[in-house]
């Protein structure tokens, strides 16, 4: 009769070195180049899905080229009508039963850029465009641009402070409220990849910044997260990052704030108790 014979082997491991602080700052030299960096003043309320937010974006022009017109994504308007592209696809696909093809009509959400601003007072919100880079349909809106008085330098810095409103869809794609739950991923103003040479191929600098299909992933740079979210005091929220702080406001409502460094988004939850 053979006895089964149990080795145990213990492998010592050494603990990778950390990485970030304990308030979310990487520790030594930059992990990434932080080409495209937030800083979020947010309010959310439940009762009518409603966003309210501003942001100030950093971004630095990677290439050799002046840039004076930058490419946006406002990814919720995917969910604003049926016959966006990522509507349309889901149908192609046949999804229809779930999804934005299952929604009654107070289900749609949408994203609405009401200012950006530069450091001068300059409002460029009026020359906001909507693009159709992949199959020009002009009922689609997750993609903007936004062209300058004055082009950013090679290899230099941009600051725009962005205002917003946004209604919550139903949840779908990762995005949306359901119940006492909402979950807010790729919800902001996000601006899109100038991808410079050699760069997955390019000759020369070229925005990657797509419309939101049914089956696409997001591609974004790295950049540094600073988010203060303000939410009613019932709910519980969890983000991105480092909860860096937390103020309880007269109003009955909390803000929570986070920091991470080094990441290419910033998602968030929000769950009422």
């Amino acid at each position: 009769m053979l006895i089964p014979l149990t080795v145990s082997v213990l492998v010592a491991v050494t603990p990778a070195p950390a990485r970030f602080d304990s308030s979310g700052r990487s520790i030594g030299a930059p992990l990434s180049e932080r080409t495209a960096s937030y800083v979020f003043d947010v309010r959310y309320e439940p009762a009518r899905r409603h966003v309210s937010g501003t942001a100030r974006l950093t971004w630095t022009n990677r290439s050799a080229v002046p840039q004076s017109t930058l490419w946006f994504h406002a990814y919720w308007n995917a969910f604003s009508n049926a016959d966006s592209t990522f509507s349309r696809g889901e149908r192609q696909g046949g999804s229809s039963r779930s999804g934005t093809g299952a929604y009654g009509r107070d289900d749609w959400g949408w994203t609405e850029l009401r200012s950006a601003r530069l450091p001068d007072g300059t409002d460029a919100r009026p020359t906001l465009r909507w693009e159709h880079p992949d199959d020009e349909n002009a009922l689609d809106r997750t993609v903007f641009t936004l062209t300058l008085p004055a082009p950013v330098p090679p290899h230099g810095t941009l600051t725009l402070d962005l205002a917003w409103e946004a209604r919550v869809p139903k949840v779908v794609a990762r995005s949306g409220a359901y119940k006492k739950y909402t979950l807010f991923g790729q919800w902001f103003p996000k601006i899109g990849v100038l991808e410079v040479p050699p760069q997955r191929g390019v000759r020369t600098p070229t925005w990657n910044c797509h419309q939101f299909h049914a089956t696409t992933e997001f591609y974004a740079d790295f950049g540094s997260y600073d988010a203060s979210l303000t939410v009613p005091r019932t709910m519980v929220v969890e983000a991105t990052g480092v909860r860096t702080g937390r103020t309880e406001n007269p109003d009955g409502t909390v803000t929570h704030r986070f920091y991470q460094d080094d990441v290419i988004d910033f998602a968030w939850r929000a769950r009422s108790r």
